[in-house]
């Protein structure tokens, strides 16, 4: 079972993306900026002057806004401000004034050289015009890049980047992991485990049951499925222990349940083949057609 993750990426993320960027030159965008009114974040919205479909919109920190002092926010009057919006792949250099809970005015955008080389000397090729805009909306890090590289993964795509970014995966999560015993075989498939809340946690529950030897294919579809510890362990008070991945993932698609075991057993069939389970409910027959198929024989 394959997804289409770069688009769950974007789509899990906080922060909604679309940008067409030249690195090499600054762009301009007008911002607004709301108090959130927990003293700690504002919301932010960015849109390009010269295109109406590129906007950025989130909740950042106030504390990642240089030069920004909340008080200018929340005066009575317009009073001027500037600040910078500084991250590894670059920067937003903003003017304008604010007031009543509010800021607006205009940024320039600037790629940072530096970033572009480091990636390139990582292996990370094929960066477009609007990678770099994009990348500091997501707040891509060197450290990302490192962490992957020291993983030894393959060198990332800029994309590979953006989607670890959006969806929050950070060397934090690469480690653990690793630590967990799961290093997938490539960043697509690390980019599904955390689209998908892949976790250590998640493969020690399932480790603790008896499938720690799962592949990264089966459990991305087991965690896809929703098929956890709790849902095996009911099938084994079923008494449908020990069954194959392929199986589990049968049952779970299907939706075999416990409820639906034992309404099996009482309509008087007993155990039931695992394979003649899969058939029953793939062709809709359930515990009422049973005990009607049953009262019909007698």
């Amino acid at each position: 079972m394959r997804f289409p993750i770069f688009l769950a990426a974007i789509a899990a993320s906080t922060i909604a993306v679309t940008a067409t960027v030249d690195a090499a030159q600054p762009t301009e965008f007008n911002f607004r900026i709301q108090d959130e009114g927990d003293g700690a974040n504002i919301r932010a919205d960015f849109r390009r002057l010269d295109r109406h479909d590129s906007q950025w919109n989130s909740s950042i920190r106030l504390a990642d806004l240089a030069g920004l002092d909340r008080s200018q926010l929340l005066g009575a009057g317009q009073t001027p401000l500037q600040f910078a919006f500084v991250r590894d792949a670059g920067r937003l250099d903003c003017a304008g004034t604010g007031g009543n809970g509010s800021a607006s005015g205009r940024c320039r955008f600037t790629a940072d050289q530096a970033f572009v080389d480091y990636l390139r000397a990582s292996g990370v090729t094929a960066l477009s015009g609007e990678d770099a805009y994009t990348m500091t909306a997501l707040g891509v890090r060197r450290d990302l890049v490192a962490a992957i590289r020291q993983a030894n993964y393959p060198a990332p795509s800029a994309e590979n980047l953006i989607a670890l970014s959006a969806l929050g995966a950070d060397r934090n999560y690469i480690d653990q992991m690793s630590g967990a015993g799961y290093r997938p075989e490539s960043i697509e498939r690390l980019i599904e485990f955390k689209a998908l809340g892949i976790t250590p946690e998640y493969i020690a529950g399932m480790q603790r049951i008896g499938f720690g030897r799962s592949t990264a294919s089966e459990l991305v579809q087991f965690k896809a499925l929703g098929i956890d510890a709790p849902y095996i362990e009911s099938l084994r008070r079923a008494g449908y222990g020990n069954l194959p991945a392929n199986t589990l993932v049968e049952f779970k698609a299907l939706g075999i349940t416990e409820s639906y075991l034992d309404e099996v057993r009482k309509a008087g069939y007993g155990q039931v083949e695992p394979g003649k389970l899969v058939q029953m409910k793939a062709l809709g027959i359930g515990p009422a057609d049973l005990r009607t198929k049953e009262k019909t024989k007698r």
